[in-house]
């Protein structure tokens, strides 16, 4: 009797192991907006499917570790997140069963708590509910080439790929590029007639209606205006690593003033890209504030009991709609959008 009972316990632990399994692969392939909230059903129904969802997780945090990888943000992964240890021996089957795993599951965290695509609407006169509208989200471009692309909320770019040139036109707002090596063909984003050209590199622009701000996170760029006479000499300013151009564009003569910043200042000016943050039992009030020091639209507690409310999960910085959803499907919340672009936060009325 009792060993038919561990087989049972065995056979129930082998089928939340495959559907663990199964769930990242088919994040990886993409998840429709009901797939997502069946996800989220499966992952909050059973606390042993977090525990393999974390498993999973310090699966690939030493995969990544073994072969010198970086993860897709950078983002090292907190031990305390992993409530059960590291299992001790991992035969060669399971090995190649992790490496079929991790491969998708960075796309798993993307979609946890991902909800239908969000948009802004405008001209909003009356409080809506923030489940009812869109909330955009940070778009990544993965260019043909192997350089990405982040663009900020309301940024728009577009490609131009040649023989001889990967050009980029970022036609407003904010952009973060990270640059494939090609010596043969220089990498250049044309921002309302600057350009910046780079062979392999990381650096970030945020074109302003009378400015264009450039600052370098990995190698060099060379800046310039294309706007100079065919007469005039094309010069270019070069800035590198841990460096700020800034471009004046309210002049007949762009000007280009280069300047050092501060690691921190670098990081601050780069909050705005999407990361992995973890929060274990921490008090609502306290995730909320990482939410607002990364994100232009804030949000509001306006019942004070609310704060001490503790989570513990795993969110994308820049998925406030996810975030909104999670608050008002498990913990009683209800989030109010306004058009002075805040989130306000209430008990939900029964």
């Amino acid at each position: 009797m009792r060993n038919h009972k561990k087989h049972m316990q065995d056979q129930d632990l082998e089928k939340i192991r495959d559907e663990a399994a199964k769930w990242v692969i088919r994040n990886e392939n993409g998840l429709s907006a009901a797939e997502q909230d069946e996800f989220n059903e499966w992952l909050t129904s059973n606390p042993e499917h977090c525990t393999h969802y974390a498993r999973h997780k310090s699966y690939w945090a030493d995969m990544d570790r073994l072969a010198g990888l970086q993860a897709f943000f950078h983002k090292k992964v907190d031990p305390d997140l992993l409530e059960d240890e590291i299992l001790p021996h991992m035969e060669k089957r399971k090995l190649k069963y992790v490496v079929s795993v991790v491969v998708g599951l960075a796309a798993c965290f993307l979609v946890m708590f991902a909800v239908t695509n969000f948009q802004f609407g405008s001209g909003l006169s009356q409080p809506v509910l923030a489940t009812d509208l869109q909330i955009e989200r940070i778009q990544k471009l993965d260019l043909e080439d192997g350089s990405t692309v982040f663009l900020n909320r309301s940024a728009s770019a577009e490609t131009r790929y040649t023989d001889e040139e990967r050009l980029v036109v970022l036609k407003s707002g904010e952009a973060h590029f990270d640059v494939a090596k090609d010596f043969n063909r220089p990498f250049v984003v044309d921002v309302h007639g600057v350009r910046i050209r780079a062979v392999g590199t990381a650096f970030n622009v945020n074109y302003q209606y009378d400015k264009v701000d450039v600052f370098v996170t990995e190698g060099i760029i060379a800046v310039h205006s294309s706007e100079l006479s065919d007469e005039e000499t094309l010069e270019e300013s070069y800035v590198e690593i841990n460096q700020h151009a800034v471009v004046s564009l309210d002049q007949k003569q762009p000007e280009i003033e280069v300047n050092s910043l501060a690691e921190h200042e670098i990081e601050d000016m780069l909050l705005w890209k999407p990361q992995l943050i973890d929060f274990q039992n921490t008090p609502l009030e306290q995730i909320i504030d990482e939410f607002n020091r990364r994100n232009d639209i804030k949000i509001v507690i306006r019942d004070n009991d609310i704060g001490d409310i503790r989570i513990t999960s795993i969110f994308w910085s820049d998925n406030l709609g996810g975030f909104v959803r999670l608050l008002e499907a498990k913990f009683g919340i209800m989030a109010v959008y306004q058009d002075d672009r805040a989130i306000l936060l209430t008990r939900s009325v029964d």
